[in-house]
């Protein structure tokens, strides 16, 4: 505790922690209170807790490699001027990133990813995987990506879990900003909101967002379009629910746009959505079918 470094302010290496308190260092560069190298590592327990980074990662930041969370961790009330309050996982080479089990709570970015920041180079593969009880909330970022900001090269699979309660402050996309593939199998995004458009997702990329499960509720964008998904790439809905999302000006739902050289695209296949205001021609039930 309390340490403060150029890297790693209080770890800098290889991690298999399973309890203790990583808590109040700062970094001048990357990671506040982890630096991982190249090795895999594993967090089963424990907290990493009020750490804080001039640039990236204000709880933990890994350059490469995989990182596993599980157990009942706590990274929380974490800082970063840049990018991933929580957790900054910015991959030069394949890497995967696991959060099986506990908290990712009350981070802040000055960027992008106040609870996750996942980023690819090119030539990189990054794969971000939510299962278990995870849960991902009440983080802000003050640009996208509330909860989670991902980049182009990457994958995110969403198996189980919750994103819920984060805040985007000045741009889109409160509990996700996904630049690469999605696949959500199942879990929540729910009451998450920004002022800006995506108050549950923004999905801007070349690559698909396809949905099979989970649920999709209860988020809110204040001043724009686009309560639950806000799509400047493709969607592909295939099973689960989007319902009673909100947003201030048009589409509560879902809502399509372009921008630049990314367009938005929805595919429906199967699955519900209902309960959004305001309403729009994607609604499949004029009221939602009891659970």
């Amino acid at each position: 505790s309390n340490n403060e470094a150029n890297n790693g302010g209080g770890i800098n290496g290889y991690i298999n922690m399973s309890s203790g308190e990583v808590s109040g260092n700062i970094s001048k560069e990357s990671g506040g209170g982890i630096l991982i190298g190249n090795a895999s590592s594993i967090i089963s327990g424990g907290k990493v807790i009020s750490n804080t980074s001039e640039k990236y990662g204000g709880g933990i930041a890994s350059g490469s490699g995989n990182l596993t969370i599980s157990g009942n961790v706590l990274i929380a009330g974490n800082s970063v001027n840049n990018d991933g309050g929580g957790i900054n996982f910015s991959c030069t080479s394949d890497c995967k990133l696991i959060v099986e089990g506990g908290q990712i709570s009350n981070n802040n970015s000055g960027g992008m990813g106040g609870g996750v920041y996942i980023f690819a180079n090119e030539g990189a593969n990054a794969t971000f995987e939510i299962a278990g009880n995870a849960l991902i909330d009440s983080n802000i970022s003050n640009s996208e990506g509330g909860g989670i900001f991902s980049s182009a090269n990457t994958i995110v699979n969403i198996i189980s879990g919750k994103i819920s309660g984060n805040k985007s402050e000045t741009n889109n996309g409160a509990g996700m900003h996904t630049g690469g593939i999605v696949n959500m199998f199942g879990g929540k995004i729910s009451g998450n909101s920004t002022d800006y458009s995506g108050g549950g997702v923004t999905h801007c990329s070349h690559s698909p967002f396809i949905m099979t499960g989970g649920t999709i509720e209860n988020n809110f964008s204040k001043q724009r379009s686009g309560g639950g998904v806000h799509l400047l790439g493709p969607f592909i809905l295939d099973g689960g629910t989007i319902k009673n999302n909100t947003a201030g000006l048009a589409n509560g739902g879902i809502t399509v746009s372009l921008y630049n050289d990314y367009k938005g695209t929805y595919t429906y296949k199967k699955g519900t959505v209902c309960g959004n205001t305001p309403t729009n021609s994607y609604e499949t039930h004029s009221t939602c079918p009891a659970s």
